[in-house]
C-alpha cells in the first residue's frame, strides 16, 4: 500500500509526458501524449514524391509503433523501484500463483 501513492504520481506524470516516435529515415515524426496522437510531421518533399498513400501509411504506422514501444518501456521503468506493486502485477497475471501466495492452495 505504501507504494500506491508513488505509483499514482508516476502514472500521472507519464500521462502528461510526450513520447516521440519516428518512421524509417525520419520521414514521419509522431508525438503522443497519454496514448493519443497529438502531433504528426511528414517530410513534405518525400510526401510529394510518393505515388500512392501506401508508403505514407507505412511510415506513419512505423512512427506510431515506435512511440507506443517507447511508452511501454517507460511504463516498465515506472515500475522500477516499486517491487511490491511489480509483484502484485505478476501475481494478478498468474491466478494459481496468487492463490498459492495467499495460502488458499498448495
Amino acid at each position: 500500500m505504501s507504494e500506491l501513492e508513488a505509483y499514482r504520481r508516476r502514472m500521472e506524470d507519464r500521462a502528461q509526458s510526450q513520447v516521440i516516435g519516428r518512421g524509417r529515415n525520419d520521414r514521419v515524426t509522431v508525438a503522443m501524449t497519454g496514448g493519443q496522437i497529438t502531433y504528426i510531421e511528414i517530410n513534405q518533399q518525400w510526401l510529394r514524391e510518393q505515388p500512392s498513400g501506401w508508403a505514407v501509411g507505412s511510415e506513419l504506422h512505423a512512427a506510431c509503433l515506435e512511440a507506443y514501444e517507447r511508452g511501454a518501456r517507460d511504463e516498465v521503468a515506472t515500475m522500477t523501484g516499486l517491487p511490491a506493486l511489480a509483484e502484485m502485477r505478476d501475481l494478478a497475471a498468474d491466478p494459481a500463483a496468487l492463490l498459492r501466495r495467499s495460502g488458499l492452495t498448495r
